[in-house]
């Protein structure tokens, strides 16, 4: 949803870069090389950035007839959730939850949904 919640989580789960190359991912797998002719990046470069973003929880890599390849992810399910998988507790990941909730509050604000835990 369109709301500052989520530009101000976004903000903290991608660089510019990042945000840029996950838009251009389309949700079919593609390797570094297929989206760098897409992109005009360098693959070796854009490779590493997806990598990155990959052990970041914010695209998911795999391989597929002997090649790495990547695909972008939905942010639920998926990003959101990624950034928890690996169990770590850091103040990073103490931040995204915050920012989850303050997402989740104002979406829920803005859609009047209440939720059962409100008075």
């Amino acid at each position: 949803m369109d709301i500052a919640e989520f530009y101000a989580l976004v903000e903290e789960l991608f660089s510019p870069e990042e945000a840029e190359v996950n838009n251009a991912l389309p949700r079919s797998p593609v390797t570094a090389a297929e989206l760098s002719h897409q992109t005009n990046r360098d693959e070796t470069q854009l490779e590493r950035l997806l990598e990155g973003m990959a052990n970041k929880g914010l695209c998911v890599a795999f391989p597929l007839e002997g090649k790495r390849h990547y695909q972008g992810a939905p942010f639920m399910p998926g990003i959101f959730e990624y950034q928890f998988m690996g169990g770590g507790v850091t103040e990073r990941h103490q931040k995204i939850a915050r920012l989850i909730s303050s997402y989740k509050a104002a979406f829920n604000a803005a859609k009047g949904i209440r939720s059962p835990l409100s008075p």
